[in-house]
């Protein structure tokens, strides 16, 4: 997570369902299992709500289904992640960096778990299903860079869209493929453009996921992610 001595980021998201709220009368926030003789300072917990800046202007609700892709307009003093999510608690989501005075918030992800090699990598968002009208088309695209990785290997990856079928199958939609990469700290622009097929039109819940290829085993990634968009194009309702 963070280095000795220096601050940093933690943060996460928590859901409840009407079950888990039934006849409880109150609840603990636990923080734990840290090494034997470790010592850790803790500074401005936020537990909020999402406010408006989570989710899309219901003018625009269709135009950006990617909210909070740039990892910027968000709560939680603005390491909040909502309504991005992931599986990978034992490191922060959002980090900043500096680009010529001003900072930058993005993703920064590991890639998958070589104990789970099927795995996506732990990083995904649920557009909004009622936007996929068949026949309208939209954009997709993100600025990524392998940020740690074996410098003699490379690695591509590709984003699908996973949703259940009338039929209650699970279809795989493949909608963006970035090119090979090395690790680097220059930035990669990958896009390309998703027409609404019939098929897509019919699915329900529908997420983003990012799947590696060529990935090393025993040198899992870190792999960053900024301003990530499904922007609408075209297309008549």
């Amino acid at each position: 997570m963070g280095r000795f001595s220096e601050w940093f980021w933690f943060s996460t998201l928590w859901t409840w369902t009407g079950d888990d709220l039934t006849n409880v009368l109150g609840g603990l926030f636990i923080i734990d299992r840290f090494p034997i003789g470790a010592k850790v300072s803790l500074d401005e917990f936020i537990l909020e709500l999402p406010s408006t800046k989570s989710f899309a202007p219901t003018s625009t609700v269709c135009s950006e289904l990617a909210i909070n892709g740039n990892a910027e307009d968000n709560d939680g003093n603005g390491y909040s992640h909502y309504p991005f999510i992931s599986n990978q608690h034992s490191n922060p989501l959002v980090y900043e960096e500096m680009v010529a005075g001003k900072a930058n918030r993005f993703y920064r992800i590991r890639g998958r778990d070589p104990s789970s090699w099927n795995t996506y990598v732990p990083l995904q968002f649920r557009p909004n299903t009622a936007c996929f009208v068949k026949g309208h088309e939209y954009t997709v695209s993100l600025r990524t860079r392998l940020f740690s990785y074996n410098p003699t290997e490379k690695m591509k990856f590709y984003i699908r869209l996973v949703g259940r079928r009338p039929t209650s199958d699970t279809s795989y939609l493949t909608v963006l493929r970035c090119p090979e990469m090395t690790q680097s700290n220059d930035w990669t622009t990958c896009s390309a453009p998703l027409l609404v097929t019939e098929e897509l039109a019919s699915l329900t819940d529908v997420r983003w996921e990012t799947i590696t290829e060529m990935e090393n085993a025993t040198n899992r990634a870190l792999i960053d992610f900024d301003d990530l968009s499904i922007k609408w194009k075209s297309g008549v309702s």
